[in-house]
């Protein structure tokens, strides 16, 4: 790979990653003299050991320093590249971006990999600001992301998979690029996006756990996000959804051209999710991925004349608000 550093010849050939004697020395000095691995890096580059010393000193201070272990975050991290160590040069180097070309890595792929282990006080810990967009510097908060009408095309593909926080995206004025995968905590909300037409792979984790897809205007078909309850409005061009009802309900209001809703629902008769379709006059099917009746909590399909029979096999042990049965659409659900 280009811009990765290589062995220096005094290396020994089974450890490819030994620091040159003049330098594991001053290492050994340094720690004798009581200096955390922190205090020998900077000393070290203070004192003008290349990049390639210093990446070198990276893998040995942290393969040799259990402390450091705890320092980095959840996802798993092996090689002398890996981003855990990147993660730490950066936080520890005054000038880390030649360490991490050396590496094989970019400030943004360190702040990747902080989003995706670490909380959010510590995303910004050394320069690695100097590798963000201004969008997400901007965007971010206590809390995690918030993107308030951001400008121009937004993309967060180079997201790894998960957000150790809220991630909100409002009222974008350009298109909106997700990873096919996205797990964040506590809120996920895409409001007025009209960047995309299909959205899916989404996870809520933590409380309160809630899903809102808001006045999406081209979003055709919509994968449920795995969440504790999630909310769908106003996507005026939505025509399908599909997946599991979460334990904490499932509203959908407002979708104009929503015709069919194929759902599963857990079978575990102690979770009662409430369930709710309104002003969806397009709907002609709500349909069930379940072949035996399922509990649930509150049922209401209100404004919804095009439905037509049978509805999912459901017992509904609280309010039940729906039209009234006709004799092409029997009664299948319980009170």
């Amino acid at each position: 790979m280009t811009g990765m550093w290589r062995p220096c010849p005094d290396h020994d050939a089974k450890d490819l990653f030994a620091l040159p004697q003049v330098w594991e020395a001053r290492l050994e000095a340094l720690r004798n003299n009581g200096r955390s691995p922190q205090q020998q890096l900077r000393t070290i580059e203070f004192e003008g050991a290349p990049a390639e010393i210093l990446a070198l000193a990276i893998s040995r201070l942290y393969d040799h320093e259990p402390g450091l272990r705890c320092w980095c975050g959840s996802i798993p991290d092996s090689g002398p590249g890996g981003l855990a160590r990147s993660s730490w040069a950066v936080a520890t180097l005054a000038c880390p971006e030649p360490v991490l070309a050396c590496l094989g890595h970019s400030l943004l792929d360190v702040f990747a990999y902080r989003v995706a282990t670490l909380p959010v006080k510590r995303w910004y810990e050394g320069p690695v600001h100097r590798g963000v967009d201004p969008e997400v510097l901007l965007a971010t908060t206590l809390g995690g992301l918030t993107f308030r009408s951001p400008l121009g095309a937004l993309d967060l593909t180079w997201i790894r998979k998960e957000v150790q926080g809220c991630l909100e995206i409002l009222d974008p004025q350009g298109s909106l690029t997700l990873p096919s995968y996205l797990q964040c905590r506590n809120r996920f909300e895409v409001r007025g996006a009209a960047g995309f037409t299909r959205l899916q792979g989404i996870r809520v984790v933590g409380a309160p756990g809630t899903a809102i897809i808001d006045g999406c205007p081209v979003l055709e078909e919509l994968e449920l996000p795995r969440a504790t309850r999630v909310e769908v409005r106003n996507c005026a061009a939505l025509r399908r959804i599909r997946g599991h009802v979460p334990l904490g309900g499932l509203e959908v209001v407002g979708c104009v051209k929503l015709e069919e809703a194929v759902l599963s629902i857990s079978r575990d008769t102690l979770v009662r999710p409430d369930l709710t379709f309104r002003d969806c006059p397009s709907l002609v099917r709500l349909g069930s991925m379940n072949r035996t009746r399922r509990v649930i909590g509150n049922l209401t399909l209100a404004g919804c004349p095009s439905l037509q029979g049978p509805l999912p096999p459901l017992v509904v042990m609280g309010r039940l608000n729906v039209p009234p049965p006709t004799p092409a659409q029997p009664q299948d659900y319980h009170d």
